[in-house]
């Protein structure tokens, strides 16, 4: 293996790991944003 194909492992791998996170936390968050609106809609009924 050559370097430049260890970099582009990293890279992809690196590409990978934050794209999950960011969709991860990104569903997190809506999870957390939706909870209250749920709360608010059940309390006003």
């Amino acid at each position: 293996m050559s370097i430049s194909t260890i970099e582009i492992v990293l890279y992809e791998g690196t590409k990978l790991i934050l794209t999950t996170a960011l969709r991860y936390f990104s569903s997190l968050e809506a999870g957390l944003r939706a909870k209250p609106m749920h709360t608010v809609e059940f309390y006003s009924l």
